[in-house]
């Protein structure tokens, strides 16, 4: 295998931004690979109170959190062909319901 390492210079903002980037884009997968397989083993039979509770969600919000986590993954995680607008309204429901809490 050829030698495929791109070297970035991080003393230039653009450069740190673009290795920085690359960090929290590989931190965010192995972080909803981690929600996604405590929240498949939170739920049994339609009975989500417990990953509710490990969540600290409101009741009724387990199974619609889980469809979402597992939306995302789909994205991130898997060979799962998204399409563009499909894609971004997953994204945009996941970060409009969920961050800056």
């Amino acid at each position: 295998m050829a030698a495929d390492f791109i070297s970035v210079n991080r003393g230039k903002q653009l450069g740190n931004s673009l290795v920085r980037s690359a960090d929290l884009l590989r931190e965010l997968r192995e972080l909803i690979d981690k929600i996604s397989d405590a929240s498949s083993h939170s739920f049994e039979a339609g009975n989500f109170s417990m990953m509710e509770a490990n969540f600290g969600l409101a009741a009724g919000q387990g199974a619609n959190v889980t469809t979402m986590i597992a939306l995302i993954k789909d994205i991130l995680n898997t060979n799962t062909d998204v399409s563009g607008a499909d894609r971004l309204s997953r994204l945009d429901e996941y970060v409009g319901r969920l961050a800056g809490q």
